[in-house]
């Protein structure tokens, strides 16, 4: 069975699926960003062929010119991380979500909850509803009214995820479940609370975005659709 926490056990459970326990050693993982390196066979091999063909003046060029690319687009930018590093940045974005959620009061919250071919971040059941939390920790990221952005660039895979896996999420549950992008960055700008149709918030407005949703929803879920909504969702963790 997979670990797991519980506090106040009469209104709230916090619950780790099968990456929950990667997701709380996080915190402890050294942070090493390594930004990629220049592929030092091109240097090598422009500078033999220069030689050979009595060019190398122009290799030189070329060289310097493929470095200053190297230099000013990829090399040693923060953005341009590993594939080993992103993961562990995301997890990190995860984790600090997850602190907030498991805060939440009276409400069920789980973690790294498996879908079926992909996970969702955080999932919290209430009984004014389901949120199916997705979490993004880009640089320099906004929420616009027309999607993410991060760096200027939307990213047009992510209202179109979190709505996926929402959609997942509710018809496993058969309960209507609202997904929710929360942007982890500090430096994260929300000028629309709506991106395409999904709601978008900074983490340091997490807690009170919940709440928000809560308040808003028109009626509480009847006891029979909760109870085996959370019966549902305890399996998925098993």
């Amino acid at each position: 069975m997979p670990p797991r926490t519980a506090h106040h056990a009469q209104t709230n459970t916090h619950v780790y699926g099968e990456a929950g326990g990667s997701l709380r050693e996080t915190a402890q993982a050294p942070a090493r960003a390594r930004g990629p390196r220049p592929d030092w066979r091109v240097i090598v091999g422009a500078l033999v062929l220069g030689l050979v063909t009595d060019h190398l003046g122009l290799a030189v060029l070329g060289v310097g010119a493929y470095l200053l690319f190297w230099a000013r687009g990829t090399g040693g930018r923060t953005s341009k991380r590993s594939r080993r590093e992103r993961n562990r940045v995301g997890r990190e974005g995860e984790l600090a979500a997850a602190r907030v959620l498991d805060r939440t009061p009276n409400a069920h919250v789980f973690h790294d909850l498996d879908l079926g071919g992909e996970n969702a971040d955080s999932v919290v059941l209430t009984r004014e509803g389901l949120y199916c939390i997705e979490v993004k920790n880009y640089s320099r990221a906004e929420a616009r009214p027309d999607g993410i952005y991060s760096h200027g660039q939307k990213r047009g895979q992510v209202t179109a995820q979190a709505r996926r896996q929402a959609g997942k999420l509710g018809r496993d549950t058969r309960t209507k479940a609202t997904p929710v992008i929360v942007l982890v960055q500090p430096s994260s700008r929300i000028l629309s609370p709506s991106a395409e149709g999904v709601t978008v918030c900074a983490l340091r407005d997490l807690a009170r975005t919940l709440e928000e949703l809560r308040r808003a929803a028109p009626v509480p879920l009847p006891d029979w659709q909760f109870e085996a909504a959370l019966k549902r969702l305890q399996a998925l963790t098993k």
